[in-house]
């Protein structure tokens, strides 16, 4: 191949990279602002429940029923970050795996030099 597409191939290359390197970083952010925000909204349901349950002595009425929407609210943010972690371990690898090429053709070409 002649220079400039090769030039032009790594240059692309590099671009991807920074961009998914700045996709990871939000991802991570996603991922752990979920992981910290259920948690905290399941117990404060768990709470809002007892309270509830203990002043009405019964379980189904208006408050109840926005409890339990709360609770599929707080399980689908839940989700939301496992999802966006999963993405994040997957380009982490993808990242590695590329750091490693790159570090191989960097030996090869240094010890065929």
């Amino acid at each position: 191949m002649s220079d400039w597409v090769m030039q032009d191939v790594t240059d692309i290359s590099y671009d991807l990279m920074k961009r998914i390197e700045s996709r990871k970083r939000q991802l991570l952010f996603i991922a752990i602002g979920c992981s910290l925000l259920a948690p905290v909204g399941f117990m404060a349901n768990a709470f809002a429940l007892a309270v509830f349950i203990h002043q009405k002595g019964g379980f189904f009425d208006i408050y109840s029923a926005s409890i339990a929407l709360n609770f599929v609210f707080c399980g689908i943010v839940l989700a939301i970050g496992l999802n966006k972690y999963r993405t994040f371990k997957r380009y982490n690898t993808c990242t590695k795996e590329f750091e490693r090429l790159e570090n191989t053709i960097y030996r090869e070409v240094l010890i065929q030099n």
